[in-house]
């Protein structure tokens, strides 16, 4: 989250920009790029 940012705002912006957003229960989460991958557990 960004700071001095409370979650209803923020949502509230996303909403504004066309975006949604889902509260999800994940144990691993990957991101890969090019030439690197991203793991976060």
């Amino acid at each position: 989250m960004l700071p001095n940012v409370n979650p209803r705002q923020m949502k509230k912006m996303m909403r504004q920009m066309g975006m949604e957003m889902k509260e999800l229960s994940a144990k691993e989460v990957v991101i890969r790029l090019e030439d690197t991958e991203i793991v976060i557990t």
